[in-house]
C-alpha cells in the first residue's frame, strides 16, 4: 500500500510540475529567413514542439525541424544549387534541427542555447530571441535573429548563380506556436 501511495504522489506531482508550462506546437505561419551576401529567401517545413514559460525557464525546451528540401531563393537556378551537394546537400541532409539545451533571461528577452544541426554538422549555438504572449486571437510567438558561418557546417560550395555568396548567414524567426 505505501509503494502504491508514493507512486500515486509521484504521479500527481510530476503531472503538476508539467501543468505549470505550456507546451506548443510551431504555428502555421512562421517565418525562417536567411541573408547573406547575395543570397536571401525562406526554409519552409517548420514543425516541432515549443515548451516555454517565462518564469520557469529551467523547464523549456524547443525541439523543432526545418525540411531543407524548401529553401526558396526566388530563384529556381538558385534553388537547385543551394539543394545540390556542395551547399545543403538535402538528399544526404534532409533536415535541419535546432535542440535547446538551457535558457537564460537576459535584458529584453531570452537566450536559447542549445546545438543546431545542419548538413550533418552538429554544433553548439545560442539564439537570441523574445517572447510575446498570446492575446486575443494572436498565438504567442518568438522572435530572433542569429549568425551562423556556412563554413562551421562544412558548406564550402563555389558561387550561387549570380556571385559570391558570403560566408556569415544571417536567419530570422518569427514562430508563432499554438497549443
Amino acid at each position: 500500500m505505501r509503494a502504491l501511495i508514493v507512486i500515486l504522489v509521484t504521479f500527481l506531482v510530476s503531472t503538476a510540475v508539467f501543468a505549470l508550462h505550456d507546451t506548443y506546437a510551431v504555428g502555421d505561419n512562421f517565418s525562417v529567413l536567411f541573408a547573406t551576401q547575395r543570397a536571401e529567401g525562406n526554409l519552409y517545413g517548420l514543425r516541432g514542439t515549443v515548451i516555454f514559460d517565462p518564469g520557469q525557464l529551467s523547464s523549456a525546451s524547443v525541439d523543432v525541424t526545418v525540411d531543407a528540401s524548401t529553401i526558396s531563393t526566388g530563384n529556381d537556378a538558385k534553388d537547385r544549387h543551394a539543394r545540390g551537394g556542395s551547399w545543403l546537400d538535402v538528399d544526404n541532409h534532409p533536415a535541419i534541427s535546432f535542440n535547446s539545451e538551457a535558457f537564460t533571461a537576459r535584458e529584453g528577452g531570452f537566450l536559447a542555447k542549445g546545438r543546431l544541426t545542419l548538413r550533418g554538422v552538429d554544433r553548439a549555438v545560442t539564439i537570441p530571441f523574445g517572447y510575446e504572449e498570446a492575446r486575443d486571437n494572436s498565438p504567442a510567438t518568438l522572435t530572433g535573429s542569429f549568425e551562423v558561418n556556412r563554413h562551421d557546417y562544412g558548406i564550402d560550395g563555389p558561387a550561387l548563380v549570380g556571385g559570391l555568396v558570403g560566408d556569415e548567414v544571417t536567419v530570422t524567426l518569427r514562430v508563432p506556436v499554438t497549443k
